[in-house]
C-alpha cells in the first residue's frame, strides 16, 4: 500500500464511488497507525479519512462520522512521537511532519 494507491482512492471516493468500501479499509488502516517510520503515508490515509467521512455524511444524512475520531486517536498517537523525533534531530522533514499532523488533527475536530 502505497502513495499512489492513496491517489487512485481519491479519485475514486471524489466521485462518490466505493465510499462505504473505503470507510472500512480505511478504519482498519487508522487502527495501526502507530509507528514513525511511514508516517507520509499515514498522513495521506488520515487526509483521505477525513475526505470520505465528510463525503459520506454529505451524501447519507443519517451516517454519523466513523471516521473522524479514528483521525483523531491516531494524530494523538503520533503527534507527540513526532514532537520529540524533531526535538532530536531537528532536520526540516520532522518540522514538515509535525506541521501536517497538527493540520490533520485540527481538521479531524
Amino acid at each position: 500500500f502505497g502513495p499512489r494507491l492513496l491517489d487512485v482512492i481519491s479519485n475514486i471516493c471524489s466521485r462518490n464511488l466505493l465510499l462505504e468500501e473505503t470507510k472500512c479499509v480505511l478504519l482498519s488502516m487508522l487502527a495501526d497507525v502507530k509507528s514513525t517510520r511511514r508516517v507520509e503515508l499515514d498522513i495521506g490515509t488520515m487526509k483521505l479519512a477525513i475526505d470520505v467521512d465528510s463525503r459520506l455524511t454529505a451524501n447519507f444524512t443519517d451516517q454519523k462520522p466513523q471516521l473522524l475520531p479514528q483521525v483523531f486517536l491516531s494524530c494523538c498517537r503520533l503527534i507527540p512521537k513526532h514532537i520529540k523525533r524533531l526535538i532530536r534531530s531537528k532536520k526540516d522533514i520532522d518540522t514538515r511532519h509535525v506541521d501536517e499532523l497538527l493540520l490533520v488533527y485540527f481538521s479531524s475536530l
